[in-house]
């Protein structure tokens, strides 16, 4: 609505038309960086998605085969995206001698817990819903983390700052005490 993010839902212009995005919980366990989620949002299960790219219109801007621009969306297309980012952000860490996360779930959910960062980092998405169905009870847009659109859209110049930083070795202070002799 009106240039702000939201989630994907075609079912909410054309009835008949059964296209949203997804989310919702998996039967698998909260993962550990899920269980202290920004806000007071409490999972019993694993939440998904983690992130949005690009949520709603007009989507991706992509080049046809015979030449001609068109919108599109969806993972398939937003997978793409966040997996060429976060290889740039490797190599930029990997160039400065610093140690890449070892799981990005981990550094992007610690990222997300700083309420400074989550707003410097992450664009988040409060607009529509995923329901296509009046029947299930999930995925509606709001603020922080929802599993209609994860923890939001990932601004990747900052979250590569925010990860160069994190990966920095911190210089240990000395104390201006001298032990006792």
């Amino acid at each position: 609505p009106d240039g702000q993010a939201a989630v994907w839902n075609d079912h909410l212009i054309d009835p008949s038309v059964c296209a949203a995005g997804a989310g919702g919980l998996s039967e698998f366990p909260t993962p550990s960086y899920q269980q202290a989620l920004p806000g007071e949002l409490l999972l019993s299960s694993r939440g998904l998605p983690d992130v949005s790219a690009l949520a709603g219109a007009p989507g991706y801007l992509n080049l046809s085969s015979n030449g001609t621009w068109f919108g599109n969306g969806g993972t398939s297309l937003a997978s793409p995206l966040y997996a060429a980012a976060f290889a740039s952000i490797r190599s930029r860490l990997v160039a400065e001698g610093l140690t890449p996360p070892v799981l990005l779930n981990d550094a992007i959910y610690a990222i997300a817990a700083d309420p400074t960062l989550y707003e410097l980092v992450f664009r988040d998405v409060k607009h529509r819903s995923n329901r296509i169905y009046d029947s299930v009870d999930c995925c509606d847009a709001g603020t922080g983390y929802d599993m209609a659109s994860g923890l939001g859209e990932i601004r990747i110049d900052a979250m590569a700052g925010a990860l160069v930083v994190a990966a920095r070795p911190t210089t240990p202070t000395t104390s201006p005490i001298s032990p006792a002799t």
